[in-house]
């Protein structure tokens, strides 16, 4: 893309021209015309920062804090309510808290083996291998 071009896209959006009809008049993708304008600080392209969440913007709302850091952040409109601040906490919380999953001890009902399941309440083999034998003799049916 050239500079000019990049300045055409530019001096459209503030005329108040869409993200779409900028993209066919100069025969770009919807894509790039958003990536110039968010790289020129242009105030109303899409917010690609996956770092920080959607912030409600009335006032008077009630702040959470994240279960990772503590920071308070404001709830988004959408959706389930969120529980950290960003995806990177989210991420380091999972890594610290997946061995406090729920486990589940189990003896396989095809090979009489002790085994432990996390998170999943219904499954009985110890192994795929152990579920085919017992599928194929006719075994346990619910």
């Amino acid at each position: 893309m050239t500079e000019q071009e990049k300045k055409d896209v530019i001096k459209m959006r503030e005329n108040g021209a869409s993200f779409t009809s900028i993209a066919t008049e100069l025969n770009l993708p919807v894509g790039t015309v958003k990536t110039v304008c968010s790289r020129n600080k242009r105030p109303d392209a899409e917010n690609t920062d996956a770092a920080e969440p959607e912030i409600v913007k009335e006032s008077g709302t009630e702040t959470d804090t994240c279960l990772l850091c503590g920071k308070p952040f404001r709830p988004t409109t959408r959706g389930r309510k969120k529980q950290f601040c960003s995806r990177i906490c989210y991420t380091r919380w999972w890594q610290i808290n997946r061995a406090k999953r729920t486990e589940y001890h189990r003896v396989c009902p095809t090979c009489g083996k002790a085994f432990t399941v996390q998170s999943n309440k219904r499954q009985k083999y110890c192994s795929m291998k152990y579920y085919q034998v017992a599928r194929r003799a006719g075994g346990e049916r619910e």
